[in-house]
């Protein structure tokens, strides 16, 4: 893939621009790993990865290396969260190691049958007046916010909710 350098934020984030037109940050720190591998951009559902393919010689087989996951090296069972949502932000200050519960928590993107554009809300059709209803799951089930006449009120009860049972996540 061909990059070409764009820019460099104060905090040492530097910006690159690939041959698909897709700008691609990264820390200053971890200019020499973009330099050692033949790095590509893979779509995994509705986020974007830079990826790696290398072949194993002990294995015998071909290997995917996701630039996020080698600089941040997490233990097994954890993943590495991009905070902003964009998989191609591999700034280090975008990035966190947490669990994949907490990671699944944090997700910004709205399923594709979400007719309201809204995560946590959807339309109440056998209520009345209060045709919005929010609800979160906790622990694989599901904890009912309330109803609502707005579709403002039922997002920020949403909001509150994941503040409450999630946390920073």
């Amino acid at each position: 893939m061909n990059m070409s350098f764009l820019t460099e934020e104060k905090d040492g984030t530097l910006h690159f621009l690939c041959n698909t037109n897709t700008v691609i940050k990264i820390s200053k720190e971890d200019l020499h790993l973009l330099e050692s591998k033949n790095w590509y951009i893979n779509k995994i559902g509705k986020t974007k990865y830079l990826v790696a393919a290398s072949w194993n010689k002990r294995t015998k087989k071909q290997g995917t290396y996701y630039f996020h996951r080698i600089i941040m090296k997490p233990r097994a069972k954890f993943v590495v969260d991009h905070i902003n949502g964009n998989g191609l932000d591999n700034a280090r200050k975008n990035l966190r190691i947490i669990s994949h519960k907490n990671n699944i928590r944090h997700r910004i993107h709205i399923n594709k049958n979400n007719k309201l554009g809204v995560i946590g809300v959807h339309l109440n059709g056998r209520l009345k007046f209060k045709k919005y209803t929010a609800k979160i799951k906790v622990d694989y089930k599901d904890i009912h916010l309330g109803n609502f006449v707005t579709l403002k009120e039922a997002k920020d009860a949403y909001e509150k909710g994941k503040v409450k049972y999630h946390g920073q996540y």
